[in-house]
């Protein structure tokens, strides 16, 4: 799967950033983020990846995602099932 490129530049504008600045924020080389952004770069490392998602404020999903519109919230594991299958209740107070 290529790299979503158009997602980058979106999410970059979004928060008012330049590609020098979101560089800058994340320890990513403007030109790395210029080439991934025309497409050019399409398949970045881990570390390139994570760090482009901190910069941006969103989780990995983000990237991965079929709604360009929101970056999905950041959310918990889910909670753990019983042993019957269903899932486990909230602890009362």
């Amino acid at each position: 799967m290529p790299f979503p490129h158009l997602k980058l530049k979106q999410r970059r504008e979004e928060l008012g950033l330049t590609r020098k600045q979101l560089g800058e924020k994340c320890g990513v080389p403007e030109r790395h983020i210029e080439a991934m952004e025309q497409g050019r770069k399409v398949n970045p490392t881990h570390d390139t990846l994570e760090a482009l998602c901190k910069g941006l404020e969103v989780d990995c999903a983000f990237f991965f995602t079929e709604d360009a519109e929101q970056p999905p919230p950041v959310v918990g594991l889910p909670p753990k099932a019983k042993e019957d299958g269903k899932p486990a209740k909230g602890k009362k107070k």
